[in-house]
């Protein structure tokens, strides 16, 4: 299969709608409204398949929407690629026609943040004091990509603010471990547990035929990863097993479609912190020493920089030390 350089695209106010094979589509986040993490639509034929919901109800429905505008019918499954909020708070919006499905590990990562909804909902004024204190910083912001950054976390939770008092979260139904395949009268897909990669239970969702992997947030493409329930170690291992495998093209959950080329990048940008840790460590420096530093290309230009680089280096710290 070839991707189509100008595919079919539909806009929303929140994403735009790429079909990458026929009936296959990925919903590319537009962080300038402040959705930050992709999603996918599935048509299988007899059945519709999403792969995450985004994070908000305002936000998925436009995805219900667009699935349904798409397929001509309503998605019979829902996939939670893993447990991080943007991508799957929007679950309720499917509530009334499909069955979710996990990955145990995942599902067991969900289930505490039904206590962090409740609680924002009686007392959203500490969300509400987050968000006037990042407009005022970003009135006295003079750097241009922070600025950039701190719109998009400004916009980010006014709109989980908006949605807090209809947000009902809808937890899978179905949880598995190993692989699990579904099938349809056009095409069937693979999905299965990766481990512990970017989180407990990560869950991938293969088209073999059309050689197409939906890897969710194991796959930060032009932007740092946010390492901070991962397994390092794992998640390099990972993409290099994704590297050898038949798949060409992959789904990331942040970023834009990418091929192995991205996953290289991602391994490379791995490598680079256990080799800037391991440094700092060994010359007894402070893991500040490296926040102090220009990373290299193209790392220096990927976007959500400075605070996740800080989150990366204190987890790989972490398992340095674990490992001595």
């Amino acid at each position: 299969m070839i991707l189509d350089d100008n595919p079919p695209q539909t806009q929303s106010k929140f994403f735009n709608l790429d079909e990458i094979a026929q009936g296959v589509y990925v919903a590319i986040a537009i962080k300038e409204k402040g959705v930050i993490g992709n999603a996918g639509i599935i048509d299988l034929g007899n059945r519709t398949l999403v792969f995450d919901t985004f994070e908000t109800p305002i936000i998925s429905e436009d995805l219900r929407i667009a699935s349904e505008k798409k397929t001509s019918q309503s998605a019979e499954f829902v996939i939670n690629s893993h447990s991080h909020p943007d991508h799957w708070f929007g679950n309720q919006v499917f509530s009334n026609t499909a069955v979710f499905i996990s990955s145990q590990d995942a599902f067991s990562s969900m289930t505490p943040y039904i206590e962090e909804v409740r609680e924002d909902k009686e007392n959203p004024a500490e969300l509400e004091e987050e968000v006037r204190s990042l407009l005022n910083q970003f009135d006295t912001e003079s750097d241009e990509i922070k600025r950039q950054q701190l719109a998009v976390s400004i916009a980010r939770w006014q709109l989980y603010l908006n949605s807090l008092s209809d947000l009902e979260l809808k937890l899978p139904d179905q949880t598995f471990k190993g692989n699990l395949k579904i099938h349809g009268n056009l095409r069937s897909v693979e999905i299965f547990d990766s481990g512990h990669v970017h989180t407990p239970g990560d869950v991938c969702l293969g088209l073999p035929r059309e050689k197409i992997l939906f890897i969710g947030d194991i796959g930060f493409f032009n932007e740092q990863p946010y390492m901070e329930d991962s397994n390092p170690s794992n998640w390099k291992a990972f993409l290099n097993e994704l590297r050898n495998s038949e798949y060409n093209f992959f789904v990331p959950g942040h970023g834009p479609i990418g091929t192995k080329e991205n996953l290289r990048q991602m391994v490379e940008y791995i490598e680079l912190l256990e080799t800037l840790v391991s440094d700092a460590v060994n010359q007894g420096k402070h893991m500040k020493s490296i926040l102090e530093q220009d990373l290299p290309e193209p790392f220096a230009t990927w976007t959500l920089g400075s605070s996740r680089l800080e989150v990366n280096c204190k987890i790989m710290f972490d398992q340095y030390l674990e490992s001595k």
